[in-house]
């Protein structure tokens, strides 16, 4: 009994949308200062990182968790910057 998607299909590709703003606060004389926030995943999508590999124990018993998610990337994460150029 299959437990897990097959390789190719889609449900198991890493999604992932990222977004990031910036806006110049500051210029003048060569210098400028400028601030940015971004955000990761944004949707929070679960991108599963491993899976339970075993599918039989050596003496033939069925593994329960095979083929479940047995971790993940990061969830959806947000930063804030400041630039200074001279």
């Amino acid at each position: 009994i299959r437990t897990s998607r097959p390789a190719d299909a889609w449900e198991n590709w890493y999604r992932t949308v990222d977004l990031r703003l910036a806006r110049a606060l500051y210029e003048r004389g060569g210098r400028k200062v400028s601030a940015s926030a971004e955000v990761f995943n944004v949707f929070n999508w679960n991108n599963n990182l491993s899976y339970g590999g075993t599918q039989f124990t050596a003496a033939g018993v069925a593994v329960p968790s095979f083929g479940i998610p047995t971790g993940a990337y990061a969830a959806r994460q947000g930063q804030v910057g400041m630039r200074m150029e001279w």
